[in-house]
């Protein structure tokens, strides 16, 4: 998903036997696409979010129970001298 439509054109259809979808839209406004997800990936775009908690939950929502999410982006936290690692709770 993304507000730019032209920037979705170069997304494969499938990838390693998955089907990407793609929708054009503003994910912090929009409601997902769709429900029942097998996964969502959500690239460089959470550190320009607002309520970041909120966007977390709408894509778990939208994804089946056994449904997989993988955020890669920066770690916003307050303290500038501090990088969380890979699944480790950022105060």
């Amino acid at each position: 998903m993304d507000r730019d439509r032209a920037s979705l054109v170069h997304l494969p259809e499938t990838y390693a036997g998955a089907r990407i979808m793609e929708h054009a839209g503003d994910f912090v406004r929009d409601p997902l696409p769709a429900a029942g997800l097998d996964g969502i990936l959500l690239a460089s775009a959470l550190h320009f979010v607002r309520d970041q908690p909120a966007i977390i939950r709408k894509a778990a929502a939208s994804l089946k129970p056994d449904g997989r999410f993988l955020l890669v982006g920066q770690v916003r936290c307050r303290s500038r001298d501090r990088l969380g690692a890979v699944g480790e709770a950022v105060p």
